[in-house]
């Protein structure tokens, strides 16, 4: 038997049970739909952000956004929360994790949002060079953020603060890279980003990543107070 460094044993000699396997569900479970209100709530701040900048929504195109943020929501929290406190990973494999995660989630997110378009009628938005140089940012950002919560985790850190310098460091750091450089390009391009757009996209750069710690510390915590399953790792 192993004692990890959380302090819970581990019996490397079988495998999980019945019960093992409905926990880990049970905290995939939890973890969705934390993300799933963590995209909702993302998309409602950055719709008032862009509204209050002077843009103006239709309630077609506020859905295509919705589906958008809540795709990329989901698979970016379950994969990070599955690099850290579900597969109990390697501080190494849980930044890799996120480092792979975050750009297929960008296009899975962006691909739903342009069937959805395409069904309500709405021009979709194609692969352009600002798609390309985020997706490459996020996957330095996530990776980075699976790291570090890894060893948050693996540490057995309870309190909230350390999660949320983690979070707004990051946010700030890598959010702020995000914003300039997509304004940058869309300059270049001749086609500069609205005050509106702008106003969404620091509010999404800025939240999510927070959002997203959040995310994690909340079912780390919840899946400590709760009894483990008799012979569960």
């Amino acid at each position: 038997m192993m004692i990890r460094r959380d302090g819970e044993a581990h019996n490397s000699g079988h495998s999980a049970g019945p019960a093992e396997v409905h926990h880990v569900a049970h905290r995939i479970a939890t973890v969705a739909w934390l993300a799933i209100a963590l995209g909702l709530t993302v998309q409602i701040l950055v719709l008032a952000a862009q509204l209050a900048g002077g843009a103006t929504f239709s309630g077609p195109r506020f859905l295509a956004a919705v589906t958008q943020g809540v795709s990329w929501s989901v698979i970016v929290c379950i994969g990070i929360a599955a690099g850290t406190i579900l597969m109990r990973a390697s501080v190494t494999f849980a930044g890799v994790i996120g480092f792979v995660c975050a750009p297929v989630a960008l296009g899975v997110a962006r691909g739903t949002q342009r069937g959805v378009s395409e069904l309500l009628g709405l021009p979709a938005e194609g692969i352009t060079t600002t798609l390309v140089a985020v997706a490459a940012l996020k996957a330095l950002q996530y990776g980075f953020l699976g790291f570090m919560l890894a060893r948050l985790v693996q540490h057995g850190t309870e309190r909230l603060r350390p999660y949320v310098v983690l979070g707004v460091a990051t946010a700030a750091t890598f959010g702020g890279v995000i914003v300039v450089v997509t304004a940058m390009i869309a300059r270049s391009a001749g086609t500069p980003v609205t005050t509106s757009g702008l106003a969404g996209l620091m509010v999404n750069e800025l939240v999510f990543p927070l959002g997203c710690v959040l995310v994690v510390f909340t079912v780390q915590t919840v899946a400590r107070l709760q009894p483990r399953p008799p012979g569960g790792s």
